[in-house]
């Protein structure tokens, strides 16, 4: 669990150095397609929960293999 939460924190050291070499300008340009990004990557999120949940997402993997 330790070595879990020292990746965690490196990777997020990482991407926290990435986001501050871009400009702020460069930010606002894509701030729409990150909103878009966001949302779609959440509702993934919530309809995988759904049916790891319902025990569903076995089904589905199943049928991808």
């Amino acid at each position: 669990i330790i070595y879990i939460l020292i990746l965690f924190l490196i990777s997020t050291s990482f991407i926290l150095n990435i986001i501050s070499s871009f400009s702020f300008k460069y930010l606002l340009e894509y701030s729409i397609n990150y909103k878009v990004i966001n949302t779609v990557c959440g509702v993934f999120l919530i309809i995988i929960g759904v049916l790891m949940a319902t025990g569903m997402m076995g089904y589905f993997l199943g049928m991808l293999s």
